[in-house]
């Protein structure tokens, strides 16, 4: 059976005669392959490969229909085009083979959620791990990367290396220290606890320092919890107070959504663009539409080589039934107040609740309590 055309390119072809449907059902028993085939008025219009297109014209004038190309694409066009100019030739050959290698090498390291770390030096310690600009990509490893940089930069507590293209990125997260102001060597700076949310005391531990809130006592933002003072001298307030705290979010969901199921194996398309030109180099395996896509494009000067992943979806609506649709807000909304809640934070209590429901679309809101410490040190000089 043939495959639809990779290298070769497609032709959109207007096709006059008589039968013109008889004869299209009797080449693709023979393994041709059309697509999108459609009747204009006294004509057909239907898509075929470039390769079936040259065995089958002449075999269609002698049968007595006209096939006429209204559109056409593909390497082998291209090449046609550019034989009538060598030098273009010669210079479309060297571009891409000066595209194929720059794209083997990285030209570009980013460093993301360094906060504390300078990006350059984890840029100095990926190099020497052989990530760094012009490097060849092939042989890199970038999970070896990623496993070495937390030895050589103490600082790190985790990383990830992907690469994109040309371009290298480092993903970190930076190690958590205690601010130096509480260490016990800062004790000497003076300064109040006071809270960092709204909310209300469940319990509290004075260290040093003056109490300013009872059990039960609402606090909100920035007021005073433990005032910095010990014999009427200013002293750095420490100690602990836990608070009850609510987050809530409100949400509204569709019952009725679009879906996109995955149909098949992806395939694979190679496109060498100019501006506004586009030119398939490769394809292979490319599924019937609607598709899903993903590309990577690599840039040098005024061309573009883009490698895209086709992959097939059928498209449909899923309704939820009433039931289904209640259970999956509730659980959406909880999962998005949970975003809010910080880390070590205990959950003491949870609500959700629909407060209106129609037929495509209901609203749900979700709060959650929680027990965290609530109190943040505030430098004398700084106010409360």
């Amino acid at each position: 059976m043939r495959r639809w055309p990779t290298l070769w390119g497609w032709v959109d072809v207007r096709a006059a005669g008589p039968d013109v449907l008889a004869w299209l059902e009797a080449r693709a028993r023979e393994g041709y392959r059309f697509r999108q085939i459609r009747r204009q008025g006294d004509t057909w219009r239907f898509t075929m490969g470039a390769k079936d297109w040259l065995q089958l014209r002449e075999r269609a004038a002698s049968d007595g229909l006209l096939l006429r190309v209204e559109r056409y694409q593909g390497s082998y066009f291209l090449f046609l085009k550019l034989k009538r100019h060598p030098g273009w030739l010669g210079g479309a050959i060297l571009g891409l083979l000066l595209l194929l290698m720059a794209s083997s090498f990285i030209w570009a390291v980013d460093v993301k959620g360094a906060e504390t770390i300078p990006p350059d030096r984890i840029r100095k310690e990926a190099a020497r791990l052989g990530v760094r600009p012009g490097a060849l990509r092939y042989g890199l490893s970038g999970d070896r990367v990623a496993s070495l940089l937390p030895a050589l930069i103490p600082e790190i507590h985790w990383a990830e290396v992907i690469f994109r293209g040309v371009r290298a990125e480092i993903r970190v997260v930076e190690e958590k220290k205690i601010p130096q102001d509480l260490m016990p060597e800062g004790r000497s700076r003076p300064g109040d606890l006071v809270a960092a949310r709204d909310g209300l005391v469940h319990s509290f531990l004075v260290l040093q320092g003056e109490a300013q809130v009872q059990v039960g006592q609402p606090v909100a933002e920035g007021m005073v919890l433990i005032r910095g003072r010990a014999g009427g001298e200013p002293v750095q307030a420490r100690g602990w107070v836990k608070g009850l705290v609510w987050y809530d979010t409100y949400i509204e969901v569709q019952t009725r959504r679009p879906l996109e199921t995955p149909v098949g194996a992806p395939g694979r398309r190679w496109i060498l663009q100019a501006g506004r030109h586009r030119w398939v180099l490769y394809q292979r395996n490319l599924p019937p539409g609607p598709w899903k896509v993903q590309a990577e494009e690599v840039g040098l000067g005024p061309l573009r080589w883009i490698r895209e992943e086709v992959q097939g979806v059928r498209r449909q609506v899923q309704i939820l039934p009433p039931e289904k649709a209640r259970a999956w807000a509730k659980e959406e909304a909880l999962a998005r107040v949970l975003e809010k809640v910080p880390l070590g934070a205990a959950i003491v209590d949870k609500t959700v609740r629909i407060l209106w429901e129609t037929r495509d679309a209901l609203g749900v809101w979700a709060q959650v309590t929680v027990l965290e410490d609530i109190a943040r040190f505030s430098p004398e000089d700084d106010g409360p």
